[in-house]
């Protein structure tokens, strides 16, 4: 449901003086109770993914930052990809070949034999049987202690 829109006092170009209680707030501005007009969202580089924000927490970093320490940082970053709006650290888009720890902006590409795809998601970086490395930036074959052989490249047998 949407929120109610704030009440804006606005001056037609005939002499009376007309209340708009049907103007939205605009893109980038919420509402606070009391208050006749929408509120910019307070960060710098914030703003709403839409008109009719209903408060603050609404707002979410623009496309190309992400939220992180209180504030909206550039996401420029090799191997970052902040298309969309409303990135935070723990949604942090990565693309396919980078690793990161849950939480963290310290990125590094994958080894190059790993499996790394990419995404939103830290716990989850690697392809369809692999699974990722707390300590390493690299996606290792899943196998049952059993059958994995020893050689230099890990390999299922």
């Amino acid at each position: 449901m949407a929120a109610p829109p704030c009440v804006l006092e606005a001056a037609t170009p005939c002499t009376l003086a007309v209340t708009l209680r049907t103007a939205p707030r605009q893109v980038g501005e919420f509402c606070v109770a009391g208050v006749s007009v929408g509120v910019r969202c307070p960060l710098t580089h914030s703003t709403t993914k839409g008109r009719g924000a209903a408060s603050e927490e609404d707002c979410v970093c623009r496309a190309g930052y992400f939220k992180g320490g209180g504030s909206c940082e550039p996401c420029k970053a090799a191997g970052t990809n902040c298309i969309e709006e409303g990135v935070a650290i723990a949604t942090l888009p990565l693309l396919p070949d980078w690793w990161r720890l849950p939480n963290s902006t310290q990125l590094q590409r994958c080894f190059p034999i790993s499996n790394c795809t990419g995404g939103t998601d830290a716990s989850a970086l690697c392809g369809e049987g692999c699974e990722g490395d707390l300590f390493y930036p690299s996606c290792n074959p899943r196998c049952p202690p059993a059958t994995l052989s020893i050689q230099p490249i890990a390999l299922c047998t």
